[in-house]
């Protein structure tokens, strides 16, 4: 199942989350601890969605969560200890001020990828728990902080584990549930699930990886905040040691269980922790034997965790009532729509060197509006270093890229699409879990009306943004030859459409000069000849092309001329004919003359 948007939410799905929480009351109702229960699985909850946005959706592995968690726990009630706000105005600045946390937190760890994101936000924690633990005049110490007031809206005090403060918990556990159901349905769910599966997807689009990383660490943070405030007036006694690594194993595992990354894992997530705590004290203190048999079973047979299994299950039964659970999104009339240059996209005298190894030398191409150049070599030939050097990912030791003169070599990838300087490449870069027509839609983030802010709460114009994202995607997806299965996850679908989706996603950012890496790999026939039609169509409508494939006379097909590289350098230039009849090519390229 597609986690991120494939189209706008029904009205009704945001009365899902209130209803569970109305039907909980007379359940709980005149029973004091499943009262108790009931707040501290839903402030688990509130956690667990933080978690899960940072971590299941934008693939952000930070385990200084929990230590945010406890910063806003102590903010909160430092404000209203110390300050004398009140309650609702505590909380609102405790929440910003983990906002800031969050962006704190980004800063220097933004290039950080794996394990060394881990062990940066992991020194962040401990340093923040030391802060807790030894500033004593502030945080109270060892002791942590006692005497905590009740929270109090309206001048009504809500005492702390009463059905009253239920309600508050519910509230907060509501917002968290819409919150995460509005992000995940916008355009900036996607951006999150490309930022967690093809990071480089973003960059292709225009679309800075930095800026969506960002969103998620402010965000996630934001929630975190209101999940420490609940659980300190609830407890009315905090201590650092209640924002420790236990706390940070019970919330991976909470995500882990009901299924990283999926609308329902939190929920099931924090039920099993329950469940499994409850059983472990029902049978003597096996609680951590049960848990880990749990986790062993289900990362074992179930991946995804729970919800993962269900929103499988889910899927299924849709498909087979409904195909094209998409089919109420009408493609628009797609003529391929272009921002035409000024003049030519020109590489001049470009060497790079890898290690010492000389990858280019001295390399001059150049690409015109409506033209199509062909660029042919055997493999190590440093045709994909060439491309990568044009769109930013790579640069060179000496020489320069231009367009309308200004240099390209020195942007960062994302700026370079902005540029209209688009590319596929040579291993399609898609989203595996997100539906072929979500992939395509991505590409059109550029041309979005709503601001980061109006995307994470979905708001109407960014699901304004999202229905014309999908007609539009949906019409270069069918221009493409691509029909059916477009509400399917692209992961499961064959090589070739995922080729031509990647396609489509590029037309998306209507470039002015498209660099197409081994476009016709996987294709049969029949596709090949449907995708040089194509290139010649978006020749004609003025992209300037650079065209990299192994299937000579695909690239013999469609372009206007070819350049041939041979050991980093330019073995030939020129027309078609003339380039592939010389001996020199054929010899070093084509393998000699049949």
């Amino acid at each position: 199942m597609a986690r991120a948007s494939e189209s706008t939410r029904p009205w009704w799905q945001s009365l899902f989350a209130p209803l569970v929480l109305l039907a909980l009351v007379p359940v709980i109702q005149g029973d004091d601890f499943a009262v108790y229960l009931a707040i501290t699985a839903a402030t688990a909850f509130i956690l667990t969605v933080s978690f899960n946005l940072i971590y299941g959706y934008a693939g952000i592995f930070s385990l200084a969560h929990v230590a945010v968690y406890g910063i806003g726990a102590y903010a909160t009630c430092l404000l209203q200890m110390r300050m004398g706000l009140p309650f609702l105005v505590a909380t609102l600045v405790s929440m910003a001020i983990c906002a800031v946390v969050g962006v704190l937190l980004w800063l220097p760890t933004r290039h950080l990828k794996d394990l060394f994101l881990a062990i940066a936000t992991l020194g962040f924690a401990v340093t923040v728990q030391e802060i807790l633990l030894k500033w004593t005049p502030v945080t109270g110490g060892a002791e942590g902080l006692l005497g905590i007031p009740y929270a109090e809206i309206a001048g009504r005090e809500i005492a702390a584990n009463t059905l009253d403060y239920y309600w508050l918990a519910a509230v907060g556990a509501w917002i968290a549930w819409e919150l995460s159901a509005r992000l995940t349905a916008s355009g900036m769910g996607r951006k999150f699930m490309a930022l967690k599966d093809a990071p480089v997807a973003l960059s292709a689009v225009g679309v800075s990886p930095g800026r969506v990383r960002l969103v998620a660490f402010v965000v996630s943070s934001v929630l975190a905040s209101l999940a420490g405030t609940i659980f300190a007036h609830q407890s009315l006694s905090i201590a650092s040691d209640s924002f420790g690594l236990q706390r940070l194993i019970l919330l991976i595992l909470a995500v882990l269980i009901g299924g990283v990354g999926t609308q329902l894992g939190p929920v099931i997530g924090v039920i099993a922790l329950v469940f499994i705590d409850e059983a472990g004290v029902a049978s003597a203190g096996y609680n951590t034997l049960i848990l880990g048999v749990a986790i062993i079973l289900l990362l074992s047979y179930g991946r995804g965790g729970l919800g993962g299994l269900i929103e499988r299950l889910v899927t299924s039964i849709r498909r087979r009532r409904r195909p094209e659970h998409v089919a109420d999104v009408h493609p628009a009339e797609v003529g391929f729509e272009t921002r035409p240059a000024k003049g030519p996209l020109r590489v001049e005298n470009v060497s790079v060197e890898f290690g010492g190894v000389r990858a280019l030398s001295d390399v001059t191409l150049e690409v015109a509006p409506g033209r199509v150049v062909g660029l042919v070599g055997p493999n190590g030939a440093g045709k994909t270093t060439l491309v990568n050097i044009i769109t930013g990912h790579v640069t060179p030791t000496s020489g320069g890229v231009t367009l309308d003169g200004q240099r390209l070599d020195a942007q960062l990838p994302y700026k370079v699409a902005r540029l209209g300087v688009v590319r596929t490449f040579q291993t399609a870069k898609l989203i595996p879990e997100v539906s072929i027509i979500g992939n395509v839609a991505l590409g059109f983030a550029g041309t979005a009306t709503a601001s980061d802010l109006g995307e994470v709460f979905d708001s109407p114009a960014a699901r304004r943004d999202t229905r014309a994202a999908l007609s539009r995607a949906a019409g270069l997806l069918r221009a493409l030859g691509v029909h059916e299965n477009l509400a399917d996850p692209i992961g499961s679908q064959p090589y070739a459409t995922q080729r031509l989706t990647e396609v489509a996603r590029a037309l998306a950012t209507t470039p002015s000069f498209l660099l197409l890496d081994e476009p016709g790999a996987g294709l049969n026939d029949h596709e090949r000849s449907t995708l040089a039609v194509i290139i010649r169509q978006l020749a004609d409508a003025g992209i300037g092309i650079l065209l990299i494939d192994h299937n000579v006379s695909f690239v013999a097909e469609v372009s206007d001329g070819i350049h041939v590289l041979d050991g980093g350098q330019t073995l030939a230039a020129g027309e078609p004919d003339d380039v592939l009849g010389r001996a020199e090519v054929v010899d070093a390229y084509l393998g000699g003359k049949a």
